[in-house]
């Protein structure tokens, strides 16, 4: 790697410390990485900038009909938010926090085990569910690979979740902290065996992706701290 290249992910990871140095809760997620989703406060406030209204989805009539609605909330200036504002001393570029609350109506056949989320191509992403869990908790996070544009989100059953979100339930409130500076609409995909595609927000594509390694290092700086303040 060049050493100015070298110099500036030096430079961001140093930002990264010193912004992330207050917050105890971190879970980076790398591209090609899954763990089980994390139990987290966040957020913990912030602006609302985008959506925050329940969108409805359905499939076409039949024996494994489904329908529910997804509400995708985009808020700025999170103080929860590891990733806000690094590498940009402007307040307007602060990162965002994109908070996803999946509903599976009553009259569904079929219960909904997944849904994925886009484009996270590039961008630091830090996942969990919201505590209190004011619904059905997922079962595992996942990021797709090279430059993780696709978050996905996983209810399983026993003995690793608590099942699929069945007929009726909502789910709790899912998190993906970043450092995008904005957003955009785009469509999620709630799965069932077969996948429906929903109204959401996402962020903007960054016309310049890092390196997966670049990537790397500035996540491993939020292991280390957390690490320290466990």
């Amino acid at each position: 790697m060049p050493d100015s290249i070298s110099r500036r992910l030096l430079a961001v990871a140093a930002l990264f410390l010193v912004a992330a140095a207050s917050r105890v809760h971190a879970a980076p997620l790398l591209p090609g990485g899954a763990f089980l989703t994390p139990p987290e406060p966040d957020p913990t406030g912030g602006v609302t900038v985008g959506g925050g209204a329940p969108v409805a989805f359905a499939s076409a009539p039949g024996p494994g009909q489904f329908s529910g609605t997804l509400t995708t909330t985009v808020i700025r200036d999170d103080p929860s938010n590891p990733f806000a504002g690094i590498g940009d001393p402007n307040p307007a570029n602060h990162g965002l926090t994109f908070v996803f609350q999946l509903h599976n109506d009553a009259t569904s056949a079929t219960s909904i085990g997944r849904m994925t989320n886009i484009d996270y191509s590039g961008f630091l992403t830090d996942v969990s569910y919201q505590i209190p869990a004011a619904g059905l908790p997922p079962t595992s996070t996942d990021r797709s690979g090279f430059a993780g544009a696709t978050v996905g989100w996983d209810f399983t059953g026993v003995p690793l979740g608590l099942g699929k979100l069945a007929p009726g339930q909502t789910s709790a409130l899912l998190v993906i902290q970043t450092n995008a500076p904005g957003f955009t609409d785009v469509q999620a995909n709630v799965i069932d065996g077969s996948v429906l595609q929903a109204l959401s927000s996402g962020p903007v594509p960054s016309p310049n992706v890092p390196e997966p390694t670049a990537l790397a290092a500035l996540a491993a700086a939020g292991l280390i701290l957390r690490r320290r303040c466990d």
